[in-house]
C-alpha cells in the first residue's frame, strides 16, 4: 500500500489496486503529486493488520482542495521536471556501473585477492552510540540496509554513528565494502560488494562487513567489478554458513582468484564512475528540492514562478 502511479497507456489492474479516473477539472499528474504528499492520510483509512486494505468507499470518500486546471498543470509540470531529470540520471548511473564493471572484468594476468589487498572486519556497535544525522565526531556507518543486488552503494541506508571506535573500522574511496552476513534465507545480500562514494568522505562500516583494502588502490574498481561477477554469486553461496542468519568467512574473499585488467581499461572505468557519483550527488539535491516544493506548491505558500527559478537554479 501506498505506491502512486500514473498510467500512461490503457491497461487492467487487479483488486489490489484502487484507481483514480479524473475528470475534465483534474490533471491526473496533479493528483498522483497529491496523493503522493498524502500518504499519512490515506493510511489512516487503511484496515487490517497483517494485510493492510483500503477499501472503495473510503477512498471514494477522500477530498483534495484543487485550484484551477491550469494551475495543476503547471504545478505537476514543475515537480515532473524535477522527476524527469531524477529518472534520467537513475538510467545514467545505471548505465555507468554497468560500463564499469563490464571494462574491469577481464585482462590477461590474474591473481587472488588475498594477494594483492587485505581483509578487515568492521565494528560491532554499540546502540547507545547511533545517531540520527551527522554532526561534529560523528561519522556515517556503512551497514547491510546499503547493499543491494545491484552491486552498488544505497546511501539511504546510513546509519550514522558517534560511539568509539579504531582507526580500522573506517573505509575510504579505496576501499571495497562486501556484506558479509545476510538476515534472510534467500542470501541475496551476502557477498555484494560496493565502492563507497568520494563525496561520502570517511565513514565506518559494521561487523557485518569486510573492507577489501588493495595495496594499490587502483585495482579497487577491478575488484568490485569482479565481486559482482555471478562466478563469485556462486562461491558466495556455497562458503555460506548458518541457516536462519548466512555468514561468509574471509577465505571466500581471499581465495577468489581475479583478472588484473590493464591500467587503461581501469583510468576509463573510473572516469565513468566520477560521473556516475556526480549524478547521485544531483540526484540526492534535486530530489530534496521536490520534496520540500512539494507541500508548499500544493498548499499555495509558494507559487509556480517562484519554484520554476529554483527548479532552474538547481538543474542548470
Amino acid at each position: 500500500m501506498g505506491y502512486v502511479v500514473t498510467m500512461a497507456v490503457p491497461m487492467c489492474t487487479s483488486q489490489d489496486f484502487v484507481n483514480w479516473v479524473c475528470g475534465p477539472g483534474l490533471d491526473h499528474r496533479y493528483l498522483a503529486y497529491v496523493l503522493q504528499l498524502e500518504q499519512a492520510t490515506i493510511r489512516r483509512f487503511a484496515s487490517g493488520t497483517t494485510h493492510q486494505t483500503v477499501y472503495f468507499p473510503e477512498a471514494k470518500a477522500f477530498h483534495i482542495a484543487a485550484p484551477d486546471i491550469e494551475e495543476q498543470r503547471a504545478i505537476a509540470a514543475t515537480l515532473g521536471a524535477l522527476d524527469d531529470k531524477i529518472d534520467s540520471n537513475r538510467r545514467v548511473i545505471a548505465t555507468g556501473v554497468d560500463l564499469a564493471r563490464t571494462g574491469c572484468s577481464s585482462g590477461d594476468q590474474r591473481t587472488t585477492i588475498g594477494a594483492v589487498a587485505e581483509i578487515s572486519k568492521g565494528l560491532s556497535y554499540k546502540g547507545s552510540g547511533l545517531r540520527d544525522e551527522g554532526g561534529e565526531g560523528i561519522l556515517p556507518l556503512v551497514n547491510l540496509a546499503n547493499f543491494v543486488t545491484s552491486g552498488w552503494l544505497n546511501p539511504n541506508g546510513l546509519k550514522f554513528y558517534g560511539g568509539d571506535y579504531k582507526q580500522r573500522h573506517i573505509a575510504g574511496p579505496a576501499d571495497v565494502l562486501v556484506a558479509n552476513t545476510d538476515l534472510t534465507q534467500r542470501r541475496v545480500i551476502l557477498g555484494r560488494p560496493a565502492l563507497v562514494p568520494p563525496g561520502l568522505g570517511p565513514t565506518l562500516f559494521t561487523h557485518h562487513v569486510f573492507a577489501v583494502r588493495p595495496h594499490d588502490p587502483t585495482l579497487s574498481v577491478a575488484i568490485w567489478a569482479q565481486l559482482n561477477s555471478q562466478r563469485f554469486r556462486e562461491r558466495a553461496d556455497g562458503f555460506a554458513t548458518g541457516t536462519t542468519v548466512a555468514a561468509l568467512p574471509p577465505a571466500a574473499l581471499l581465495d577468489f582468484e581475479i583478472a588484473l585488467p590493464a591500467a587503461l581499461s581501469i583510468n576509463a572505468a573510473r572516469q565513468v564512475l566520477e560521473v556516475v557519483w556526480q549524478r547521485e550527488e544531483e540526484t540526492v539535491r534535486l530530489a530534496a528540492l521536490r520534496d520540500a516544493l512539494l507541500p508548499e506548491l500544493l498548499c499555495g505558500r509558494i507559487r509556480v514562478p517562484e519554484a520554476r527559478e529554483a527548479v532552474a537554479a538547481t538543474t542548470s
